[in-house]
């Protein structure tokens, strides 16, 4: 099967839901919408994914405006290509044209026959395809035009919408047409609206906002002024377990927010199990499974992540079988098993604010580094294009965090560096097939930065290389200590050959202690260029005091 993940901008990722050995999901490819925040939902028999998004209406012309238009794919597609060109693409046409406020899709929804397809806007327009023939058959107004946060077909001739305005309202299709029903449910902002397989229930998160009222007193005399004051009502979140009526079930929570609760509403999420008989209710990195027979807690497990908080989480299998639940925090997605209380699978596009990438000499490959190194596959005519070739965590390869990694410039050769933030290089001979070997090390120096780069609140230097254009040597900073190696080894051989490199003395300026940020080749590699910054310690004399200069 299949995991979906939604990014940031507009793009959606497609992932191999059983993970390789080594626990880590492979991207399948990117679904591309052109603009976030428009939602995507899969049919019934896993048949369509479709997904909001917008083009500019004059390409080239952002001062034009956006055109909404809800992109549809099928599972063949998901394979022919790293960013498959979606299979349909349906818009709003003239309709959009007539209408003041924009179009911006919010939601999106597929029938239990995926012929229907609705689309939900920021704006309160509500919109119904046929999936058949690609044609706009309604746009209705609603949810006193305030954004509809939720739809859902509860059969082919029913849709259930919610929105920020607080109602669940139905709407009946006859003749091609979205016809306004009953209102579920009158309550303050509708946050989530969640379904369960069978849609004869769904969950509803609720924020009730925090209210002030004016409350006023009758002076006790005539020379005591009237007063007024205010009542302020702490807002409250409420989840809820409606019937497909709307009739109330259960309240699972009813929950006073303090000021330490802000962003509470944006970390509770709910999701039903495929049979609906267990709903998982994920709230500030706790997973909680209840019961839909009585609707007590049963299993709970406390997710810990410092780095990032969970915002959103996914379950998938029965009550009788495997039950597992994918959590997205940033762009990192987890897959645990709630028997074991193990995550299992991790999902995860580069995540460090430390990002490079090189191509190879052939343009075959690229690699990419972050929080691991990653190498792709780029030839136009490979069955593997755009897939991970393999997937190294930085522990893996050195001792830190990986700075940079470069492919060699020389024809044919496909040996890469890489260097960590302490300096640490590696050099690596990749073979298609197999994960990369390691040729080379070269440990950076023990010494301790220098005490003047501390005064002027420098922690750290950079570390980077730098190949030669010809591929025979190639320099790199060594937390801001600049060298350069000869290669004096051939052209890589099969097996390789032992390497051998040859380090050479870069002279400097003398009374200046060096460190550089930056460093790069000339075209004919006869020029090595690097900036940073020295330090010039000033003599001191007996009975006299010395000052120094820091000179970038």
């Amino acid at each position: 099967g299949l995991l979906l993940t939604a990014e940031n901008m507009g793009v959606i990722c497609a992932w191999d839901a059983q993970p390789a050995a080594d626990g880590l999901g492979q991207e399948k490819c990117r679904l591309i919408t052109g603009s976030g925040g428009g939602g995507f939902a899969v049919s019934a028999d896993g048949s369509h994914v479709v997904a909001g998004g917008a083009v500019l209406r004059k390409p080239g012309q952002p001062e034009s405006g956006l055109l909404p238009q809800v992109l549809v794919w099928r599972p063949a597609d998901l394979s022919s290509s790293v960013a498959p060109p979606p299979h349909q693409v349906l818009q709003a046409g003239q309709f959009a044209a007539n209408e003041s406020n924009a179009l911006r899709i919010s939601s999106v929804a597929l029938s239990p026959s995926a012929k229907l397809v609705a689309a939900g806007c920021r704006q309160g327009q509500l919109l119904l395809w046929s999936l058949a023939d690609g044609r706009l058959l309604d746009l209705q107004r609603s949810h006193r035009e305030d954004q509809i946060t939720a739809a859902f077909f509860q059969n082919e001739n029913t849709l259930i919408t919610a929105g920020y305005d607080g109602t669940v309202r139905s709407w009946r299709i006859t003749g091609e047409r979205l016809e306004a029903a009953d209102v579920l449910l009158r309550g303050s902002q509708i946050l989530t609206l969640e379904p369960n397989s069978d849609r004869s229930q769904f969950a509803v998160i609720d924020l009730q906002p925090e209210t002030v009222t004016a409350t006023g007193r009758n002076p006790s005399g005539p020379d005591e002024a009237v007063t007024n004051q205010e009542d302020l009502a702490p807002a409250r979140l409420q989840i809820s377990i409606r019937s497909a009526d709307g009739r109330l079930i259960h309240t699972l929570q009813n929950r006073l927010l303090t000021e330490a609760d802000t962003a509470l509403p944006l970390e509770t999420t709910v999701s039903w199990s495929d049979d609906g008989e267990q709903l998982l209710l994920m709230q500030r990195g706790r997973l909680t499974l209840y019961s839909a027979a009585d609707w007590k807690p049963g299993q709970s497990l406390q997710l810990t992540n410092e780095l990032r908080t969970v915002t959103k989480a996914a379950l998938r299998g029965t009550t009788e079988g495997t039950l597992q639940v994918a959590t997205a925090a940033g762009r990192e997605t987890l897959l645990w098993d709630l028997t074991t209380g193990e995550a299992i699978a991790r999902f995860r596009t580069h995540s460090s604010r430390q990002l490079t990438a090189d191509m190879s000499s052939d343009s075959a490959y690229v690699l990419t580094v972050s929080d691991a190194l990653r190498m792709f596959d780029v030839r136009a005519d490979s069955d593997t294009r755009g897939r991970t070739l393999f997937r190294l965590p930085t522990s893996e390869m050195h001792p830190g965090t990986i700075s940079d990694a470069r492919f060699s410039p020389q024809a044919g050769d496909l040996r890469f560096l890489s260097c960590d933030q302490s300096g640490d290089i590696r050099l690596w001979q990749h073979r298609p097939g197999a994960l990369p070997e390691s040729l080379q090390q070269l440990p950076v120096s023990s010494d301790q930065p220098p005490t003047w780069a501390a005064d002027f609140g420098i922690l750290r230097f950079a570390s980077r290389v730098a190949w030669q254009p010809s591929g025979t040597g190639f320099a790199a900073l060594q937390q801001g200590r600049l060298k350069c190696w000869l290669n004096k080894t051939s052209h890589p051989e099969t097996p390789p050959a032992p390497v051998s490199l040859q380090e050479l003395s870069l002279p400097l300026p003398n009374q200046l202690e060096c460190r550089f940020n930056d460093l790069t080749w000339s075209a004919d590699g006869k020029i090595l260029a690097a900036g940073g910054i020295a330090w010039r310690p000033a003599p001191s004399f007996l009975g006299g005091s010395g000052a120094s200069r820091l000179i970038r």
